[in-house]
């Protein structure tokens, strides 16, 4: 019984502590579009010109000490929470809103393309022009 009581303890402490974490995020919706994606078809017929909007939208969030991240959402559920770029070691936000809106919307892309997780290489944020 004490253990249960233990773990609802732990259970309740994690969560406060990460809503306190989450609000000191400053949420600027900069470049909040929804992306379009083409639509693929399996059979090797005439190539398809349709668009389908995506399911994932992104906006870019601030925080005074990291600097510029991004939300991923899905249909207004937040999936991904990045509040520095990732890949680099350390915990070094974007230089702007729209470096972090190029890494969001590469990061949306793979999710359209269905690739889970939508890791990124230091490659694409060399790409990206993001890093040098």
């Amino acid at each position: 019984m004490r253990l249960l009581g233990l773990v609802i303890i732990v259970l309740l402490s994690a969560h406060c502590d990460n809503q306190s974490h989450k609000k000191a995020f400053k949420k600027v919706p900069v470049i909040a579009i929804p992306l379009k994606k083409k639509s693929v078809r399996k059979t090797p017929k005439k190539a398809s010109t349709n668009e389908q909007i995506s399911t994932f939208r992104f906006e870019t969030i601030f925080d005074p000490q990291l600097g510029w991240g991004y939300d991923i959402y899905q249909q207004d559920v937040l999936k991904i929470h990045q509040p520095h770029i990732p890949v680099i070691q350390g915990l070094k936000g974007f230089e702007n809103a729209n470096d972090a809106a190029l890494v969001a919307r590469k990061v949306v892309e793979k999710l359209d393309a269905g690739i889970m997780p939508p890791t990124l290489t230091e490659q694409e944020l060399i790409q990206l022009g993001v890093i040098h």
